[in-house]
């Protein structure tokens, strides 16, 4: 609050003083006083107003300041209510019991919805746990089948494997900190173990994957790793080039002063320029997304990316997405911002727009 707004508010106080004053003026002078002595009350009135309306303007401004600060040490803002009122006057000790009988339904109604999330996450991961079963029976019995008919089987049974996982990891995406543990891991160990997981899915499309990641250690946790670079390969295989004789996705680690880049490259279709600001939204498909509807096998959620960044913003290792010559990255993704040293980490995937992007 300054002074301008804090005048603004008081106008109309201002203006029927002033005319309260100017009607006893007209009075005073009307009764037979002098006009020196009717001037000199004017004076004595208008310098004691300033003084007190000077008051009270640094004390309510002290007091919201107060509040401010107080609201701003907060973890939970919604929380302010609780507090002991700062405020001494009347009036204002009737607003904030008022603030404070509201605040205690808002956070009955927090608490309850947390309640209700948490069922819901549990009865999605006790779900997905059961639904693996029988996806694991599949594969299995998938193994005695022709190559051929079992390649293709084996496609399907990833994608539907992909899209449960990406089920319990959107679950339990706002509870991160409950199921992660950060350790030296071994990069590489990571993708041949995506790689194996989606075996069906690069061998049905011909994928050459060249991996040159050896020997590099990393902190961050496998498992959520695991899941993020699943969501990159797929999504590099989802949109790849058809036009091309050989598909190919390179993994490779590049090296900077503070940091090492984990890089997916593949020469696919690219991201259109007028989706590239768009692509880590929440059902955004683009493009690409909507020309690949028309084929079933191919069809796009647009959830992979989404939750890539979601859980990468999570885990404190966000870097919105950049443009270089020739390339675009589709996923710029995990800085470990709190481990400045060679094992510090950043994932993303590159598309190529054009010739500049083939391997």
């Amino acid at each position: 609050m300054n002074l301008l707004e804090y005048l603004k508010d008081r106008a109309l106080v201002y203006l029927g003083r002033i005319l309260c004053m100017l009607l006893l003026s007209f009075y005073l002078l009307s009764v037979g006083n002098r006009l020196d002595n009717v001037i000199l009350i004017l004076i004595f009135w208008l310098a004691l107003m300033a003084v007190c309306e000077t008051g009270r303007f640094l004390q309510r401004k002290k007091t919201f300041e107060c509040i401010l600060q107080t609201l701003s040490e907060l973890d939970k803002p919604y929380l302010i209510g609780e507090v002991e009122s700062p405020l001494n006057n009347l009036e204002g000790k009737k607003y904030w019991e008022i603030l404070r009988k509201s605040n205690k339904s808002v956070i009955e109604k927090i608490n309850e919805t947390e309640d209700e999330m948490k069922d819901y996450r549990e009865y999605i991961e006790s779900w997905v746990h059961e639904i693996k079963l029988p996806i694991t029976a599949l594969e299995l019995m998938v193994q005695k089948e022709e190559p051929k008919k079992k390649n293709s089987l084996m496609e399907e049974l990833e994608r539907i494997d992909n899209y449960v996982e990406q089920v319990l990891f959107y679950a339990r995406s706002e509870q991160v900190y409950q199921d992660f543990v950060i350790s030296e891991t071994d990069i590489t160990e990571v993708i041949y173990e995506v790689m194996a997981k989606n075996k069906g899915l690069l061998i049905g499309n011909r994928a050459a994957v060249q991996v040159e990641t050896e020997g590099n250690l990393l902190l961050c946790d496998g498992k959520w790793m695991s899941f993020i670079l699943q969501q990159v390969i797929t999504n590099a295989v989802k949109y790849m080039d058809f036009q091309k004789e050989i598909f190919r996705i390179h993994i490779y680690i590049k090296k900077d002063a503070d940091k090492k880049e984990l890089v997916v490259e593949d020469n696919g279709v690219g991201i259109s320029p007028g989706d590239i600001g768009r692509v880590f939204e929440k059902g955004f498909t683009g493009a690409n997304g909507r020309a690949a509807d028309k084929n079933s096998l191919m069809a796009s959620t647009g959830m992979g990316l989404y939750l890539c960044r979601k859980l990468c913003e999570k885990n404190g290792y966000w870097d919105q997405n950049r443009i270089r010559r020739g390339r675009v990255y589709k996923s710029d993704l995990l800085l470990w911002k709190k481990y400045l040293s060679d094992k510090t980490v950043r994932f993303m995937q590159v598309t190529s727009i054009g010739a500049a992007g083939q391997l």
